[in-house]
């Protein structure tokens, strides 16, 4: 099965995949952010592996959409960003099957790896998987160890569909995002995500010095300025997490916080929470992919 489109996910999120970000005119530096970022000796990975042929679909861990695209042919990316604690996960696979000619597939697996010395990683394990033909469910369970604990949503507000005061306020959470990506304010851009990027790269396991490099690239991007948008004319509101996180989608489901370069993009899928006892919602988790 050829790919017949391009996607790559980029190294942070996803995310995944984060305690609360700092929002515009609350200063944060990023390296103090940074320094308690450890290395731990048992770096594991938990990779997700699909393979659709003119198949629609929306990976999900526990409950958070890591993967949204219409693309065929063979996709990894790892979910270690959605993965936040210990014990049993949930994974699904939100799909529209093809007509049933037997062309049309749908393969997913779930596979626990990780970095070894030298490079690379290990020869993975397969914890969960799924095959269209099969007639089974999309859906499932499998464990995972954490070798770090990170602040996450678990404790945050938990919000229903018909709470429009909260929507309202993480829709305009997001607009003065995309204001950020317009005007060129990459430090107010990338200020509002340190806690998220902290989450984030500790469970991808980057050091401080990584950490602190990759905050300072995206700011340095953002503040030439001159970025141009996809329009979030018709994007909304979606509750995930198990109704602990927000983000804001498109049409299609994926993130609608992209940037424009000519014919591809560079999605900023963000994931906000209200604080268990706070008023305003704050980033804990953040994916990027592009295509």
């Amino acid at each position: 099965m050829k790919l017949k489109s391009s996607l790559k996910f980029i190294p942070l999120c996803l995310l995944p995949l984060m305690s609360c970000a700092q929002q515009a005119g609350k200063q944060q530096d990023a390296a103090t952010t940074f320094k308690n970022l450890k290395v731990p000796e048992n770096q594991v990975l938990y990779e997700v592996s699909v393979e659709a042929d003119n198949t629609p679909y929306r990976v999900f861990v526990n409950d958070i959409p890591l993967m949204t695209t219409k693309i065929s042919g063979h996709i990894k990316f790892f979910a270690n960003p959605a993965v936040v604690k210990s014990g049993k996960q949930q994974v699904r696979v939100d799909y529209k099957a093809g007509p049933g000619s037997a062309e049309e597939v749908l393969l997913a697996k779930v596979a626990e790896s990780g970095w070894q010395k030298g490079g690379g990683t290990k020869t993975p394990t397969v914890l969960w998987d799924y095959k269209h033909e099969d007639g089974a469910t999309a859906s499932g369970t499998f464990d995972a160890t954490i070798p770090v604990n990170v602040p996450n949503w678990e404790n945050s507000t938990t919000v229903k569909a018909g709470d429009q005061q909260i929507i309202s306020k993480a829709e305009a959470w997001f607009k003065t995002m995309a204001g950020y990506l317009e005007k060129g304010k990459g430090d107010a851009f990338m200020n509002s995500l340190l806690n998220a990027e902290s989450l984030v790269y500790q469970l991808n396991y980057f050091t401080p010095e990584k950490a602190l490099a990759q905050h300072n690239q995206w700011k340095d991007y953002i503040n030439k300025e001159g970025l141009k948008l996809a329009g979030m004319d018709n994007a909304k509101i979606e509750i995930v997490g198990n109704g602990k996180l927000l983000h804001l989608v498109n049409p299609s489901g994926e993130g609608a916080l992209a940037i424009l370069h000519g014919s591809r993009r560079t999605i900023f899928d963000i994931f906000l929470h209200f604080p268990d006892g706070k008023s305003e919602p704050e980033a804990i988790l953040f994916n990027m992919l592009e295509y």
